[in-house]
């Protein structure tokens, strides 16, 4: 039986905010995408017979976790702040990578400003409203 291999390098991972390259990533983690709800909604009934309903429900989010030194905070502060619809593409050239496209995003959470002695990380949430 023939094994395959595969490699994974998250430098070959690239997010694109309205077409800016967003760097200054944690060091636990880049990037966490999911939907909003579960795509197939179950129902059983009381004769044990099983119900499948498709939930037409595309959206999701994905929550970018970077430093709090990231040079791409001020950036996503201000589309914060303009409440500015952008395009948000997630590249990812790994092996077995993912890659998310979708316009019309929106950041719906900025973490909160701390100053602290020690650089941290914090999370950027961003709404899709088409996760296919």
């Amino acid at each position: 039986m023939y094994r395959k291999t595969h490699s994974y390098d998250p430098e070959k991972t690239t997010v694109l905010v309205n077409g800016v390259f967003i760097t200054g990533f944690g060091d636990k983690g880049k990037i966490n995408v999911s939907r909003s709800e579960e795509s197939v909604l179950t129902k059983v009934g009381v004769d044990g017979g099983v119900h499948y309903a498709t939930n037409n429900n595309i959206t999701g989010k994905a929550k970018l976790t970077l430093m709090t030194t990231s040079p791409s905070l001020s950036y996503l502060r201000g589309l914060e702040r303009s409440k500015e619809e952008f395009d948000l593409s997630i590249a990812d050239l790994n092996d077995v990578g993912e890659n998310v496209a979708s316009e019309g995003c929106r950041i719906t959470k900025m973490p909160d400003i701390n100053i602290s002695r020690e650089v941290e990380e914090i999370e950027v949430e961003i709404f899709i409203p088409f996760l296919d």
